[in-house]
């Protein structure tokens, strides 16, 4: 069971700014969203907070970010004013950075009109740099960034215009197979902190746990206010704490919050914060008695609400912020929650949410009438704050109504149990679409109909899930338990129909990928190109990457150290600046090796059963293990057609087994390596587990 943080997203009032409001130049598009259609993100466009180009209130201004780049590519304004005005206030800004041509050209950009395109090239360094912008009356429109990455500047640009998701392919040089946590990693680096804190909360509200983790972790390494403003830092702390307990990382997440127990608060929202992230993190051990015990955890009161007399008006801090965050205005013009909820507010979701925590154990525990009740309670207080329209808390509330629906199945009410699931995965579909969050929901609703002996309507929904996670790339990471009971359908009904094992071949590839996998590809793919130009630049940019990390993992650690002396604070800016000349070297690197198609990428798309077939040569045949809750599930395929089954050895005695065969070949004992005989009967009764109804087809295979 993984439980989501609670997020401080966005608030949605009757008021908010709809499309094609005519009160405002600048876009309604979404804070963070990415380029182009199909799968895989290789570029995403994200507000930009503090500016220099950005002075009235209309002005907007973005980053462009993409895959294996380590800072952002480009950038796209919206601002006011005449267009020498603009130009020469970005000129300006960009003066110290590269050098452009005098002359522009006239371009036509798809959908948006003839644009003016100016060709530059970076003062450091022999790489391209463009700037497109298109006058529009009193607002002129800006992308600017490294040539190697025009599809993304060119893309970005016509969207914001739009004000709406445009189709569209991105051509970008990748030097990684997939590696979506490093580009969240980027795009913490980017936003400013408020918003990259919301931005992992939503990832986190998302079900992108790993991606959630790296912005945390980046959002405390960037904190140089840590000391003037703890409780902030600590929120860092118990985030990265709670994506490593939903990634099974236990021991590690064990640390985390023992470090955040180590400052003391008495913030009403710290304290439930740090009550509800533990108790979840317990909850994900199935330490149901020690949660209940956590969530007894005193937290600081709210203050009680005093009379005032009614001749006298007054207006508290509290109230003002009340009246300030729900002005329409402040929704139009991107105001998040985080600045927005008052910290009263907050403070009772977070009670809710610990209500909700509470119902799920008493559900666990036998208790689920008692269960459902505080559950219904939990909703009800979610709803009462600003009439249920804070969108943040969907997740929350669809939690809420998916444990509900558990307790009316454990109680025997069939109908309500699924009534609920299914309202709870619309909600999360309407906030969260095509996610892990959406697939997660969808899954429980699958397994819930498959226990209930809805075996069609089941597999449809599992079929759903598998379709989302391969057309969006999204690897079902902390999901592989949800997906057991499809697999378990599908090896059942393969005897008598044969063509499922297309379904099982697919589901198969949205389980993450080992990482030895992702290495041995990217060391195929840099020695497979020679020693010209583009091979050096691909190992230069692998190189800077490492360069980079060996020097985040330096600050980390220097930023950890319990007294933060002088001489601590002196080399974490040195390190700080060599990352930063890194990083661009790194992007200069990889617009350069943009240049070359095979290092280009338009995006990951899943394997077909049958392109694997077509693959395979005479005498060749393809077997793989995949593991999904506990237990191995194998699949053959050859020129003879494909089939699939459970391997019939847990996942427990496949480890002893395979641990008692490397004894016989090589074992450490008192400091020596020993060689003994080796197990010949270990060695069959292991291989008929794992290729008995296809150990003859396999004995015929070559290769």
């Amino acid at each position: 069971m993984r439980i989501a943080a609670l997020v401080l997203g966005f608030v949605t009032t009757l008021a908010a700014a709809t499309p094609g409001n005519a009160q405002l130049a600048t876009p309604i598009l979404a804070d963070s969203f990415r380029l182009g259609s199909g799968g895989g993100v290789l570029c995403q466009v994200q507000t930009r907070g503090r500016d220099p180009a950005v002075r009235g209130m209309f002005d907007r201004a973005w980053f462009v970010v993409c895959r294996d780049a380590a800072r952002p590519v480009g950038k796209i304004f919206s601002l006011r004013g005449t267009k020498a005005d603009v130009e020469s206030r970005l000129a300006g800004l960009r003066a110290n950075d590269a050098q452009c041509d005098a002359a522009a050209a006239s371009e036509p950009l798809e959908e948006a009109g003839n644009a003016s395109v100016r060709q530059c090239k970076l003062i450091d360094a022999e790489v391209g740099y463009r700037v497109i912008s298109i006058d529009r009356g009193n607002t002129i429109w800006v992308a600017e960034g490294l040539a190697g990455y025009d599809s993304a500047l060119r893309l970005g640009l016509r969207t914001v215009i739009a004000d709406r998701f445009l189709p569209g392919q991105i051509t970008v040089a990748v030097t990684s197979v997939d590696d979506p946590v490093a580009f969240a990693r980027v795009q913490a680096g980017t936003l400013d902190p408020d918003q990259a804190l919301a931005e992992g909360y939503r990832r986190n509200n998302s079900g992108n746990y790993a991606e959630a983790a790296e912005f945390f972790d980046t959002l405390q390494q960037r904190d140089d206010a840590g000391a003037n403003n703890a409780d902030r830092s600590t929120e860092y702390v118990i985030n990265r704490a709670l994506q490593k307990s939903n990634l099974g990382e236990f021991a590690e997440a064990d640390k985390l919050f023992a470090q955040a127990r180590e400052v003391p608060t008495n913030d009403r929202v710290q304290t439930r914060l740090r009550r509800n992230f533990e108790t979840m993190h317990l909850l994900n051990q199935q330490r149901y008695a020690d949660a209940l015990a956590m969530l007894d955890t005193r937290v600081t009161a709210l203050p009680s609400s005093e009379a005032l007399p009614s001749s006298a008006i007054e207006i508290g801090a509290q109230v003002a912020a009340e009246i300030n965050s729900g002005l329409p205005v402040g929704q139009r013009l991107g105001a998040t929650e985080a600045s927005s909820l008052t910290p009263d507010e907050r403070a009772k979701f977070l009670d809710a949410q610990a209500q909700q925590l509470r119902g799920t154990l008493l559900r666990l525990t036998g208790k689920a009438t008692d269960g459902r009740a505080l559950l219904e309670q939990a909703l009800a207080d979610v709803l009462e704050v600003r009439d249920g329209r804070v969108v943040s808390v969907i997740r929350l509330r669809g939690q809420i109504l998916t444990e509900t629906g558990l307790a009316l199945e454990a109680s025997g009410d069939l109908a309500g149990a699924e009534a609920r699931m299914r309202e709870a995965l619309a909600l999360i579909e309407m906030r969260y679409p095509q996610t892990n969050a959406v697939n997660g929901a969808r899954a429980r609703l699958a397994a819930f109909l498959a226990r209930n002996n809805k075996v069609p309507e089941a597999m449809a929904e599992y079929r759903e899930v598998v379709r989302s996670a391969t057309t969006n790339r999204t690897s079902i990471t902390g999901l592989g338990n949800l997906l057991a009971p499809y697999f378990a359908l599908l090896t059942q009904q393969l005897p008598t129909n044969p063509a499922l094992v297309e379904d099982m071949f697919l589901a198969s590839q949205t389980l993450i990928r080992p990482g030895v996998a992702d290495t041995q590809a990217i060391l195929a793919r840099e020695l497979s190109e020679g020693n010209g130009d583009a091979a050096r630049l691909f190992r230069q940019a692998r190189t800077l990457e490492r360069d980079i990390e060996r020097s985040r993992i330096d600050l980390a650690t220097l930023l950890s150290a319990p007294n933060q002396t002088a001489d601590i604070e002196v080399a974490a800016a040195v390190i700080r600046n060599d990352i930063a000349t890194l990083e661009r070297d790194q992007a200069s690197t990889q617009a350069l090796l943009g240049s070359y198609p095979q290092f280009q990428a338009v995006s990951n798309s899943a394997v077909t059963l049958a392109e694997v077939m077509a693959a395979l040569k005479p005498g060749e045949a393809y077997y793989k293990i995949s593991v999904v809750g506990r237990a191995p599930y194998a699949l053959y395929v050859d020129g003879e057609g494909a089939t699939g089954f459970r391997v019939p050895i847990s996942n427990d005695a496949l480890d002893r087994a395979v641990d008692g065969l490397r004894d016989t070949i090589a074992k450490e004992e008192d400091g020596q390596i020993n060689t003994y005989a080796f197990d010949v009967k270990l060695a069959h009764r292991l291989f008929t587990a794992l290729m008995g109804p296809v150990a003859s087809r396999i004995a015929n295979a070559r290769h």
